[in-house]
């Protein structure tokens, strides 16, 4: 499978108005949330936000991380592949990864889409452990979470529970810690029986 990584003016624009339109939600999840210089949550006036971005934005910084990235992964292929395989839902065949600066640390869009914001940390290898919580998202989004009709702290609290517990990731993330407000959220171990098959 191989990694295609994006990043542009537009897509940073498009982060930033979305983040903010959905301030209510994230403000109830209490989410850490980057900015460019002089906005917020809150903000009401954009009018600076695209000179703003653009001043913030830095093509070859993204470049250089879209390449660390992806040497872990191909690092990791091995153990990718094995995890893969143990999926019993549809994987698909290419992954398009955005990269920003903006919102939320890690998110994803139905097909193949995940965005990691790289304001979270200067480390490649925490960019990759958030692409790889992300991918498990987009794994079991529409067999599992929107089957049962999850909600979001249940979702959360599932993905924490395969990445620690998948023999083939512990291997990569030995230290992976689960975001604790979520954990008491985890879904019924009726569901969780259905996870077998993902090599525990």
């Amino acid at each position: 499978m191989k990694l295609q990584f994006e990043y542009s003016l537009d897509f940073e624009m498009a982060r930033v108005k979305q983040t903010i339109a959905k301030r209510d939600w994230y403000k109830n999840f209490s989410y850490k949330l980057f900015f460019p210089d002089g906005f917020n949550l809150d903000s009401k006036n954009l009018s600076g936000l695209k000179k703003q971005i653009e001043k913030e934005f830095v093509p070859e910084k993204m470049k250089r991380l879209g390449k660390a990235i992806n040497d872990y992964w191909l690092k990791n292929s091995e153990l990718i592949d094995k995890f893969l395989k143990s999926v019993p839902y549809d994987v698909p065949d290419s992954l398009i990864v955005k990269l920003t600066r903006y919102g939320v640390g890690g998110s994803y869009w139905l097909p193949n889409n995940i965005i990691i914001n790289v304001s979270c940390s200067s480390s490649a290898y925490r960019h990759f452990r958030t692409l790889m919580h992300e991918f498990v998202h987009l794994l079991i989004e529409k067999p599992v979470i929107q089957k049962n009709k999850l909600r979001h702290e249940s979702k959360e609290a599932l993905v924490d529970f395969i990445m620690t517990n998948n023999q083939y990731l512990k291997k990569m993330f030995k230290n992976y810690k689960i975001q604790k407000p979520f954990a008491r959220y985890l879904p019924d171990k009726k569901l969780l029986a259905n996870f077998n098959e993902f090599s525990f």
